[in-house]
């Protein structure tokens, strides 16, 4: 029933948030280790970058979620995140600092994390938005990976609405270490 009023949530959203011009140009992004990720007509890109390469048992680990929406504006987004619940416990999910203005969930429990976002005409449109960040505590020692399961993104371009694109993605890799 959740994951009907989640899509229905969605769906509507979607709808009231559709804008009415045409977005230009297309975009390309550099993560942090300078991996190129381009967005192409067509594409949107979720990139997954952790803070740190390591941390300490007990320390937070932080993941922030970037967007790359190429030549379309982003009306909706919703992301669905998998993380080893046995080296990673979930903390909060932060959206102080990002580019969307409408949250209908961002949570996070038994190993997924759930961020259903949308902003209003005229979207997202932007090399390097900002989606979240995503606190994790390091429970022991291991290779923890954050991988993106789910990417559902509403665009709007000049020859349709509320059409699914194509998605592209980066997962994140923490070594969690021993307490110094």
């Amino acid at each position: 029933m959740k994951k009907i009023i989640i899509s229905l949530t969605l769906i509507v959203s979607t709808i009231l948030l559709v804008g009415c011009s045409k977005p230009e140009g297309t975009t390309t992004n550099s993560t942090p280790n300078n991996t190129p990720v381009v967005a192409d007509d067509g594409i949107v890109s979720v990139n997954l970058i952790p803070g740190a390469d390591k941390a300490a048992v007990s320390e937070l680990v932080n993941i922030a979620v970037n967007l790359n929406t190429g030549p379309a504006a982003v009306n909706s987004l919703k992301l669905v995140l998998n993380y080893p619940k046995d080296l990673l416990s979930f903390d909060s999910v932060s959206t102080s600092d990002t580019n969307f203005t409408m949250w209908m969930e961002k949570e996070g429990k038994d190993g997924t994390v759930t961020l259903v976002a949308g902003e209003p005409n005229p979207g997202v449109q932007n090399n390097e938005a900002k989606v979240a960040m995503i606190s994790f505590k390091a429970l022991k020692e291991g290779t923890a990976k954050v991988s993106l399961s789910t990417i559902d993104s509403s665009t709007y371009t000049s020859e349709e609405t509320n059409r699914i694109k194509k998605s592209g993605h980066q997962d994140a890799s923490v070594e969690i270490i021993a307490k110094q």
